[in-house]
């Protein structure tokens, strides 16, 4: 953004441990970190994840709501495999590993 130096502010849903004033940081380079947004091509299995995009810039639609999150599971080639722990459910999608999550 060359009005603000680099800095864009949005409306984000709010992952739990989330406070007033912190940064969130988007894309490939982030660090894993409470809050921040990473495709799901970078993250290992096992991490918690919440806002999960069923399409590449859909802003997130799996595990949206309060208390609501997922788990990766595994990783291959053609999708990836996470299951959400709210309803007891285990999605199998063929994502692109540039679909994002919040951690």
């Amino acid at each position: 953004n060359p009005y603000k130096f680099g800095v864009d502010k949005e409306l984000f849903i709010a992952a739990e441990g989330l406070y007033t004033g912190q940064f969130l940081y988007c894309g490939r380079k982030a660090a894993l970190t409470v809050g921040n947004v990473l495709p799901l091509g970078g993250m290992p299995e096992g991490t918690i994840i919440c806002n999960i995009e069923g399409k590449v810039g859909d802003r997130g639609s799996f595990a949206r709501a309060s208390g609501n999150f997922g788990t990766v599971i595994s990783h291959s080639d053609d999708g990836f495999f996470f299951s959400s722990r709210r309803r007891h459910t285990r999605y199998w999608r063929d994502w692109s590993s540039d679909v994002c999550s919040s951690d």
